[in-house]
């Protein structure tokens, strides 16, 4: 026999909850409340063998049994509220990648003895709910809530000091307010992610950190965390912006230094493929970020370097022909200094990893661009010492650290080096409206112009 009533289930709630609630009404272990409706034992997960209670797959292996039990029954409708309604379901396929790993709680919610799907998004802040932030930390022990997986412990209480998480430790049955007002705040939410997610396209792999500026500094956000403000550029969410974590301004990739090639006495055959991998670089930068800004730099970098041998600032210019110019000066010039090692006129020699090269090549572009996002954002701020102290600073040229080269004295050899977090994404802020190099472009056809008439004028003065 098993302790279970239909109308304790809720809108959108998660399956953890329901199985917290399992296991208080039936004064057991979660395990245990498991096991009397899968048919099988079922065991606390271990470290090894993490089972996510948002695993759809794997709560259909374990109580797929329920369907040999009288439908109707209590152990029927147990076993169907433990593997969610048919929204919870819909949304947990979709959203998937949103989802935190780590069980998130609403204070105010998991009182009255609710939990739902919606408070493991990651990127969410707040609840919809009570406007209460959402907590991983148990407010009694402050450790860590742990995993969300099927814990050893009893219902709604902490793994770790066995504190009650219900108000005066007494579960109450849902009344059909609180069921409306549940669905009144988390309707829209679901539909926006249902409706939006799709259409975000991220070639991210697994290694992906977002970071935010702050105080000076970059603090890594998970991917989960970042995406459900991501999903903001597509459609505008039904909540508050307090309700997500913070905007994020770059996306940064972790990556495992690679290991350095051996070094080579055929430094010129080094410098050419050097030479071939910055060519695709470019061309990549070109035609997949640049994309049709290039017309921006290919009709303003004179304006940009002129005669000097460093970028002059110019905040109305547009910022991806800003950074590919920059990008190109550093670029090429570093290339030249490698050829020069090539042609023997340094006396050393070249060990590089071109999947290292690549990959810091095409961050190199991104540092550039979130630099002069910042520095832009400091001159629209009117902020001159913070400005000025910046450019004066090199803030530019220092983000370009990332690929230069080590000298290795005892092997006589420069080397490439390793870089431990990439910038491969541009600032999530609103641009600043751009023409494309329309103006710029005018502005040379019009010079050219004037040039070709003093020109003409000046042969029709002197036959």
């Amino acid at each position: 026999m098993i302790s279970w009533h239909p109308r304790f289930t809720s809108p959108y709630e998660s399956p953890w909850c329901v199985a917290q609630k399992l296991a208080w009404l039936n004064a057991s272990d979660l395990p245990d409340a498991l096991t009397s409706i899968a048919g099988r034992k079922v065991r606390a997960s271990p470290p090894s063998a993490i089972r996510n209670f948002n695993d759809l797959r794997w709560w259909n292996a374990l109580l797929g049994s329920k369907a040999s039990a009288e439908e109707g029954s209590d152990l029927f409708t147990a076993g169907c509220a433990v593997f969610g309604s048919e929204a919870v379901q819909r949304l947990v396929s979709i959203a998937a990648p949103l989802f935190a790993d780590q069980l998130r709680l609403c204070m105010p919610c998991i009182r009255s003895g609710y939990h739902s799907v919606v408070h493991q998004l990651a990127g969410l802040a707040r609840c919809p709910i009570h406007d209460a932030p959402m907590q991983d930390n148990c407010t009694h022990c402050h450790r860590p809530l742990g995993p969300y997986v099927v814990g050893g412990h009893k219902g709604f209480r902490c793994g770790h000091c066995g504190a009650p998480f219900l108000r005066k430790d007494d579960l109450r049955l849902p009344s059909k307010r609180a069921a409306t007002v549940q669905r009144t705040a988390l309707d829209p939410l679901v539909a926006w992610i249902e409706r939006a997610l799709p259409q975000l396209q991220h070639p991210w792999g697994r290694q992906v950190m977002f970071g935010r500026w702050k105080d000076g500094t970059m603090q890594a956000v998970s991917l989960r965390a970042a995406m459900l403000p991501l999903l903001t550029q597509i459609e505008p969410c039904p909540l508050n912006s307090n309700y997500l974590v913070d905007p994020v301004p770059q996306l940064a990739i972790r990556t495992v230094p690679s290991p350095l090639t051996p070094s080579t006495d055929d430094t010129w055959f080094v410098y050419e493929q050097a030479a071939r991998n910055v060519s695709r670089v470019d061309r990549w930068l070109r035609a997949k970020v640049v994309g049709e800004h290039f017309y921006c730099y290919e009709h303003g970098a004179r304006r940009l370097w002129g005669d000097r041998e460093y970028l002059s600032f110019h905040p109305e210019f547009c910022r991806h022909g800003y950074a590919f110019s920059l990008w190109c000066g550093r670029a090429y010039s570093w290339l030249k200094w490698v050829k020069e090692i090539a042609d023997g006129s340094l006396k050393q020699k070249l060990s590089i990893d071109m999947r290292m090269l690549r990959r810091q090549l095409l961050s190199s572009y991104h540092f550039a661009f979130n630099g002069i996002e910042l520095l832009c954002e400091m001159d629209a701020q009117d902020d001159a010492p913070l400005f000025d102290a910046a450019w004066s600073s090199g803030c530019l040229e220092r983000n370009f650290d990332a690929w230069t080269m080590l000298h290795d004295s005892g092997a006589n050899t420069y080397r490439l080096r390793p870089c431990n977090v990439a910038f491969v994404a541009r600032p999530l802020l609103p641009e600043p409206f751009c023409d494309h190099g329309e103006m710029m472009r005018d502005l040379w056809a019009n010079r050219r112009r004037m040039s070709e008439m003093a020109e003409m004028r000046r042969a029709s003065s002197h036959p």
